[in-house]
């Protein structure tokens, strides 16, 4: 369960570290480190000792607002859980390409400087894709802000993000 739930698209725009429109463009293996070393030694369960992640790489269209972070130039690393690393192959074939606006959480840990990695800031409302010009959500329901963004144009949807970070 995300420990971020926001009720309206101004929470969850204001409370993001970098509000990107852009595409995620490659999926690549990303960082792994021990996590849990009591587990290395179970081989059925040596998946649950590693902290494992795939980096899915964003090409910015526009940053929306002022980052909370430094952003480096190019692409932007998105991490995202890898369960096991044999998955990858699935989460490539299954990452969105389309349009989106992504809410994005700094991931200043194990090393990283700030504006090295990011996640999103909720795994179910980090995320607002564009399918033919207009909002398509996922994973959402009649209590979620995003459910009434489904179907608006989603040019509108990129307008109000923009003017919500620009209002003092």
């Amino acid at each position: 369960m995300d420990a971020e739930l926001f009720g309206s698209l101004e929470e969850s725009a204001r409370s993001a570290d970098l509000v990107v429109v852009g595409r995620i463009t490659e999926v690549t293996e990303g960082r792994e480190w021990v996590a849990n070393p009591a587990y290395l030694d179970i081989p059925e369960a040596a998946d649950v000792a590693y902290a494992r992640f795939a980096t899915a790489w964003i090409e910015p269209e526009a940053i929306l607002g002022t980052p909370r972070v430094p952003v480096r130039p190019g692409r932007i690393p998105l991490e995202l859980n890898l369960l096991q690393a044999d998955l990858l192959p699935e989460l490539v074939a299954s990452a969105p390409r389309e349009r989106a606006i992504f809410f994005l959480r700094d991931k200043a840990d194990h090393g990283a400087a700030p504006g090295g990695y990011f996640r999103f800031t909720n795994f179910n409302q980090g995320l607002i894709r564009e399918l033919d010009g207009r909002v398509e959500t996922f994973l959402t329901g009649p209590d979620q802000f995003l459910s009434r963004l489904s179907g608006q144009p989603f040019d509108d949807v990129i307008a109000r993000v923009r003017a919500i970070l620009a209002a003092p």
